[in-house]
Protein backbone atom coordinates (compact mmCIF):
# COMPACT_ATOMS: atom_id res chain seq x y z
CA UNK A 1 0.00 0.00 0.00
CA UNK A 2 1.56 3.02 -0.65
CA UNK A 3 0.42 6.13 1.03
CA UNK A 4 0.64 10.27 -0.17
CA UNK A 5 3.47 10.66 2.13
CA UNK A 6 5.31 7.75 0.31
CA UNK A 7 4.51 8.84 -3.27
CA UNK A 8 5.58 12.16 -2.21
CA UNK A 9 9.09 11.18 -1.33
CA UNK A 10 9.07 8.69 -4.14
CA UNK A 11 8.38 11.10 -6.61
CA UNK A 12 11.35 13.14 -5.51
CA UNK A 13 13.85 10.63 -5.36
CA UNK A 14 12.75 8.89 -8.82
CA UNK A 15 12.68 12.29 -10.89
CA UNK A 16 16.22 13.79 -9.53
CA UNK A 17 17.64 10.06 -10.04
CA UNK A 18 15.98 9.37 -13.41
CA UNK A 19 18.15 12.47 -14.97
CA UNK A 20 21.04 12.73 -12.25
CA UNK A 21 21.70 9.57 -11.16
CA UNK A 22 21.18 8.23 -8.02
CA UNK A 23 24.23 9.03 -6.08
CA UNK A 24 23.44 12.51 -6.69
CA UNK A 25 19.88 12.07 -6.07
CA UNK A 26 20.63 11.03 -2.78
CA UNK A 27 23.23 13.63 -2.06
CA UNK A 28 20.78 16.27 -2.93
CA UNK A 29 17.83 15.16 -0.95
CA UNK A 30 19.71 13.74 2.11
CA UNK A 31 20.55 17.40 2.25
CA UNK A 32 17.53 19.07 2.05
CA UNK A 33 15.90 16.74 4.48
CA UNK A 34 18.65 17.46 6.80
CA UNK A 35 18.37 21.29 6.81
CA UNK A 36 14.24 21.02 6.77
CA UNK A 37 14.91 18.55 9.95
CA UNK A 38 12.87 15.74 8.08
CA UNK A 39 13.54 12.38 7.40
CA UNK A 40 11.32 11.97 4.48
CA UNK A 41 9.08 14.44 2.22
CA UNK A 42 6.04 14.08 3.64
CA UNK A 43 3.69 16.62 2.23
CA UNK A 44 3.35 18.00 -1.50
CA UNK A 45 4.20 21.06 0.14
CA UNK A 46 7.45 19.52 1.34
CA UNK A 47 7.86 17.99 -2.60
CA UNK A 48 7.23 21.50 -4.07
CA UNK A 49 9.96 23.04 -1.53
CA UNK A 50 12.14 20.85 -2.41
CA UNK A 51 11.87 21.79 -6.31
CA UNK A 52 11.92 24.86 -5.32
CA UNK A 53 15.40 24.47 -4.01
CA UNK A 54 16.75 22.39 -6.31
CA UNK A 55 16.02 25.69 -8.54
CA UNK A 56 18.67 27.48 -6.96
CA UNK A 57 21.25 25.33 -8.03
CA UNK A 58 21.05 26.29 -11.52
CA UNK A 59 21.47 23.92 -14.83
CA UNK A 60 20.05 20.25 -14.97
CA UNK A 61 18.74 20.52 -11.23
CA UNK A 62 16.98 23.91 -12.04
CA UNK A 63 15.06 21.93 -14.59
CA UNK A 64 14.76 18.88 -12.61
CA UNK A 65 13.41 21.39 -9.77
CA UNK A 66 10.80 23.12 -12.32
CA UNK A 67 9.29 19.57 -12.97
CA UNK A 68 9.27 18.66 -9.55
CA UNK A 69 7.01 21.87 -8.76
CA UNK A 70 4.78 20.94 -11.54
CA UNK A 71 4.19 17.44 -10.30
CA UNK A 72 3.72 19.07 -6.96
CA UNK A 73 1.07 21.59 -8.05
CA UNK A 74 -0.63 19.00 -10.04
CA UNK A 75 -0.75 16.64 -6.83
CA UNK A 76 -2.52 19.77 -5.24
CA UNK A 77 0.72 21.78 -3.59
CA UNK A 78 -0.21 24.85 -2.31
CA UNK A 79 -4.28 24.46 -2.67
CA UNK A 80 -4.99 24.98 1.30
CA UNK A 81 -8.52 24.60 1.63
CA UNK A 82 -9.13 27.23 4.68
CA UNK A 83 -10.88 29.79 2.68
CA UNK A 84 -13.25 31.56 5.11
Amino acid sequence: MTTKNTSAHAIALETVERVLGPIRARMLLGSFLARREQGQIETVDDLHAFGVELGTYGGTEESVGARICRQAAQMGAGNDQTDE
